[in-house]
């Protein structure tokens, strides 16, 4: 997996913004594409009554990087892991055609 065709998306927990991945950001920052995203869920007034828009918005972002041909590793933490596992269902790197991204 070369460095230079790799994007990580990070994923924080519900109680974290992505901020809290700053400093990995800064110590990896030669090869980090830092995609960060914070949960969409989190911090609304009203309750969402699921899940989706978090999958949604992680999909997307996977579908982005692997559409460009990027090998990405996803990193969901604590709450993140849910719909981050959700989200690269279909998307795995294995399962793309020759010469495509996905999720490593």
């Amino acid at each position: 997996m070369s460095p230079s065709n790799t994007t990580m998306i990070l994923v924080p927990g519900a109680w974290h913004t992505a901020d809290c991945f700053t400093s990995l950001s800064e110590e990896c920052g030669i090869w980090l594409h830092d995609r960060s995203r914070h949960p969409a869920s989190v911090g609304h007034e009203e309750r969402l009554p699921n899940f989706s828009p978090d999958i949604d918005a992680i999909r997307s972002s996977i579908q982005g990087a692997a559409n460009a041909g990027a090998n990405v590793v996803l990193v969901g933490h604590f709450y993140g892991s849910i719909p981050s596992s959700e989200a690269r269902q279909g998307l795995l790197k294995k399962d793309a055609a020759a010469g495509q991204g996905g999720v490593t």
